[in-house]
C-alpha cells in the first residue's frame, strides 16, 4: 500500500514539474517577445508549482517584466522576494538596488550597490550611483518652486511628454475605455495625443480630449513638438501603423488651428527600420532640430542628437551627436529648448537623485554646451521626472512616476513660490543724532513701482511688498528738512524669504539735514599736511553733499574751513581758504552751479573745542562745514 501511494505521489511531483515547466517555456516566450503582462502572470502560475530551487529565478524575471514595464513598485516587491530566496546573481543585486533608489530608499540602496561593486568593481555605473546617493543624502537648498500634481489631466494610467500647442497643450497618455486594446508590454492602453485647455477663471486645466485627426494612431503615440512659424507638428509614433514595427519613428503633420485638427502624417526623412528616433524638440526660428535616437555612432542607451537645416536646400543635414556634458553612457532623452539659449533633458546616466532626473545645460553660439545642471527638488525625485517644459519664465509642467501620484506617471505643474521681501529702516536726523518721525519716505523700483510711507514716532518705516530681481531706490523728504539722500539697493538673487535691514547686513537707514542756520558737518574731509588738495576719502563724502544738493536745488550753501590752534593765524587762514575752496571746485566739478556755492576760510576764529590738548581734540576743530543761505527762503 505504501508502495503503491509513493508511487502516486512521485507521479504527481513529476507532472506539477512538467506543467511548471512547460508555463516557464511559455512565459519565457511571451518574456522575450515583450509581452510582459502575459509573462507575468505565467510566471505567477509556475511559481506556484515549483520547488524552492528554482523560486528565486522565476521572481527575478517576474521583477524583470515588472521593471520593463515600468511597474516600479512591483518589481521592488518581486526583486526583493528573489534575492530573499537566495537568487544573488548581480543583475537581481544591481536592478534591486536601482529600484530600492528610485523609492527614495538610499541607505538599502547603497548597500546592495556596494555588494554588486565587491562582484563587479570595473563596473562605473554602480560608482555614478554611489555618487548620486551621496548628492540626494547631502544638503539641498529649500526649494523656490511648488510642485503640484495636475490631477484635473491624469488618470492610474500614464500621462507623461507634455508639450505646448497654441495656447493649450497636447500630451500623451495610455488612459483606456472599453474599446481600447491592451499594450501587452506595459498592460495598459496603447498611447494617444490627448489636449487640454487651461481655465484661468478657474484656475485648473480642461477635461483633456483626444487629439483630432491623423496625429493618433491605433499604436503608440507619444512625444510632440510644434513649431508655430511653420505650423508644423514634430510628433512620434511605435510599432509602426499595423503594430507590427519594433522601433519608433518620428511624423510630421501641419496643423488647422481653425477647426483644431491635425493633417495627414508624413514620415520624417531620417527615420530607419534599423534604430529608434523621436523625442523632438526644435529651435524657434526652425533651423536646428534636436531629436532622441539610439542610432550606432551614439555614448548610450539613447542619446540627443541635433540637424541643422541647410538654408538653401532646405532639407536637414547629418545628425551630429551632442557632446558628453549632454549624452552619456545612459540614457538621455525628453529635449526641451527654453529662448534658444537653455537645453533641458532627462537622463539617468548623470548623477542625479534616482531614475531619470531633468537636467539643463547652456547652448553657446557655436553649439556647445556646459556641464548639465541637475535641476535637483522638487523637480526631481528618486523616482523618474522628465519632460520638462515651460509655460512662462517660472511657471510650466513635467511628468513624474514619483510617489503620491494618481497613476503611473503623471504630470505635474510648478509655480515659483512666492517670497516675501521686506524693507526697513530709520529716518535720523544728521546733526543732533535722532530720530525723525512724520517722514516720507519713497520706494522706486526699476521696473516702474513707487511706494510711499511714513516713518512712526519712532521714525522708523517698512515696506513689505518688495519684489525679486529689481533694482530700488528710497529716498525720505520732510518740511523744514533736506530732501535725503538718495540709496540704491537691489532684490537680485533674493530666492527666500528676506527682511532687508542694518540688522541683516542691508543699511537702509536714511539721514535727514534740518534747515537751519546752524553749521552742519561734513563728515571726513582729509587734506595731506600744509595741503588744499582733496584726498580720496574725502571725495568719497563729498559725493553724498553732491547727492544732497542735486536733490534739493533751490539751495545755497556756504562752505567753511577751519583749521585747529597750531600755527601763525596768516597760515592757518590762507590755508583754510584754500580747503573751503577746493571743496566748492569739487562740487562744481562734478554739476553743482558756482552760483550756489560760496566758500569761506576761518582759521582757528570758531573752534569747536576750546583749549584743545589732545590730537583728538585738535582733529575736531579741523572741519569742514556748511551753511544753507537761504534758510528763509525754504521754511
Amino acid at each position: 500500500m505504501k508502495r503503491i501511494v509513493l508511487c502516486i505521489f512521485v507521479s504527481l511531483l513529476l507532472a506539477n514539474v512538467t506543467f511548471s515547466q512547460n508555463l516557464l517555456q511559455r512565459a519565457d516566450t511571451a518574456f522575450v517577445r515583450q509581452d510582459y503582462s502575459t509573462a507575468i502572470e505565467l510566471y505567477k502560475d509556475a511559481i506556484k508549482k515549483m520547488n524552492n530551487i528554482n523560486v528565486g529565478m522565476v521572481n527575478f524575471r517576474i521583477a524583470e517584466a515588472y521593471r520593463f514595464g515600468n511597474n516600479y513598485s512591483e518589481a521592488l516587491t518581486f526583486y526583493d522576494k528573489a534575492i530573499r530566496a537566495g537568487y544573488n546573481e548581480p543583475a537581481a543585486i544591481f536592478n534591486y538596488a536601482e529600484m530600492l533608489m528610485i523609492h527614495g530608499d538610499y541607505v538599502a540602496a547603497k548597500n546592495y550597490y556596494q555588494q554588486y561593486q565587491i562582484i563587479e568593481p570595473d563596473d562605473i555605473k554602480v560608482l555614478q550611483r554611489l555618487a548620486s546617493i551621496e548628492l540626494a543624502t547631502g544638503r539641498q537648498d529649500p526649494p523656490i518652486h511648488a510642485v503640484t500634481n495636475a490631477r484635473e489631466l491624469n488618470t492610474r494610467y500614464s500621462e507623461y511628454g507634455v508639450a505646448k500647442l497654441k495656447n493649450n497643450i497636447i500630451f500623451a497618455s495610455s488612459r483606456m475605455d472599453r474599446r481600447s486594446k491592451v499594450y501587452q508590454l506595459t498592460g495598459q492602453g496603447f498611447s494617444n495625443f490627448y489636449t487640454s485647455t487651461f481655465n484661468t477663471e478657474r484656475g485648473v486645466w480642461e477635461s483633456p480630449v483626444l487629439a483630432k485627426g491623423g496625429i493618433n494612431s491605433n499604436y503608440n503615440d507619444g512625444t510632440f513638438y510644434f513649431h508655430e512659424g511653420t505650423n508644423t507638428a514634430y510628433f512620434m509614433q511605435c510599432n509602426g501603423l499595423e503594430g507590427n514595427d519594433e522601433n519608433c519613428n518620428m511624423f510630421t503633420a501641419t496643423y488647422d488651428e481653425g477647426s483644431s485638427t491635425f493633417g495627414t502624417p508624413e514620415s520624417f526623412e531620417y527615420n530607419n527600420e534599423r534604430y529608434n528616433i523621436g523625442h523632438p524638440a526644435m529651435t524657434s526660428d526652425g533651423n536646428t532640430l534636436f531629436f532622441v535616437s539610439d542610432m550606432p555612432g551614439g555614448k548610450g542607451g539613447s542619446d540627443i542628437w541635433m540637424m541643422k537645416k541647410n538654408q538653401t536646400t532646405r532639407t536637414w543635414g547629418n545628425p551630429i551627436n551632442l557632446s558628453s556634458n549632454v549624452n552619456t553612457s545612459g540614457s538621455e532623452m525628453f529635449p526641451f529648448i527654453l529662448e534658444d539659449k537653455y537645453l533641458y533633458f532627462a537622463s539617468d546616466g548623470h548623477i542625479g537623485l534616482g531614475g531619470l532626473d531633468i537636467y539643463y545645460v547652456e547652448i553657446s553660439d557655436n553649439n556647445n554646451f556646459s556641464t548639465a545642471v541637475n535641476m535637483m527638488s522638487p523637480f526631481n525625485s528618486s523616482a523618474d521626472d522628465f519632460g520638462i517644459i515651460f509655460r512662462t519664465k517660472n511657471s510650466g509642467l513635467f511628468s513624474s512616476n514619483r510617489t503620491g501620484g494618481l497613476g503611473d506617471d503623471d504630470i505635474y505643474s510648478f509655480d515659483l513660490i512666492p517670497v516675501t521681501i521686506i524693507a526697513s529702516g530709520t529716518i535720523m536726523d544728521k546733526e543732533n543724532n535722532v530720530n525723525v518721525p512724520g517722514a516720507t519716505i519713497t520706494l522706486k523700483g526699476s521696473d516702474g513701482s513707487t511706494e510711499t510711507t511714513i516713518s512712526d514716532n519712532n521714525g522708523n518705516y517698512t515696506f513689505n511688498t518688495l519684489k525679486q530681481d529689481v533694482q530700488y531706490s528710497l529716498q525720505a523728504s520732510k518740511q523744514n528738512f533736506l530732501t535725503s539722500e538718495e540709496k540704491r539697493f537691489s532684490t537680485a538673487g533674493i530666492k527666500y524669504d528676506r527682511t532687508l535691514n542694518k540688522a541683516n547686513g542691508v543699511d537702509l537707514d536714511l539721514s535727514m539735514i534740518a534747515i537751519t542756520r546752524e553749521e552742519i558737518n561734513i563728515e571726513n574731509i582729509y587734506y595731506d599736511y600744509n595741503s588744499a588738495e582733496l584726498r580720496q576719502e574725502s571725495k568719497q563724502e563729498l559725493n553724498k553733499l553732491v547727492n544732497i544738493l542735486k536733490e534739493n536745488p533751490d539751495i545755497r550753501i556756504m562752505i567753511n574751513s577751519h583749521t585747529d590752534s597750531r600755527g601763525t593765524h596768516t597760515y592757518n587762514q590762507d590755508l583754510s581758504n584754500r580747503r573751503a575752496q577746493s571743496v566748492v571746485n569739487y562740487l562744481v566739478e562734478n554739476g553743482i552751479l558756482q552760483s550756489r556755492l560760496e566758500s569761506k576760510g576761518h582759521a582757528f576764529t570758531n573752534p569747536k573745542i576750546r583749549n584743545a590738548r589732545t590730537e583728538e581734540e585738535h582733529q575736531a576743530n579741523r572741519r569742514t562745514t556748511f551753511n544753507i543761505l537761504n534758510v528763509d527762503e525754504l521754511q
